[in-house]
């Protein structure tokens, strides 16, 4: 199970993935990470409980090129997380309460 750790002075995410982007929700419940993994291609975006530091949601995002995540937005009542990226300029809209 991956796993959040959120201090004062860093966050660590256990995913095995590099980092492309990050936000917090405006109501501070979740962090938003788009992470790129180089060996396998593949983009994921994630969702995380900001109080327990526990996955919440996970979204593929792509592979090759078109997985890379260059950007996240929380709505700001904090029920949709937008991400943008890929070599197709996609904009793709999660649903946070459902997880869809």
């Amino acid at each position: 199970m991956n796993t959040l750790k959120v201090t004062e002075k860093e966050t660590t995410v256990h995913s095995g993935c590099n980092f492309t982007s990050a936000c917090y929700s405006p109501d501070g419940k979740y962090l938003a990470t788009g992470e790129y993994n180089n060996t396998s291609g593949t983009g994921t975006v994630r969702i995380w409980d900001a109080s327990n530091g526990q996955e919440y949601a996970k979204y593929n995002h792509g592979s090759g090129s078109y997985g890379v995540v260059y950007g996240l937005c929380f709505s700001s009542d904090s029920k949709t997380l937008v991400s943008s990226g890929s070599n197709d300029y996609s904009i793709i809209a999660y649903n946070v309460q459902t997880k869809t």
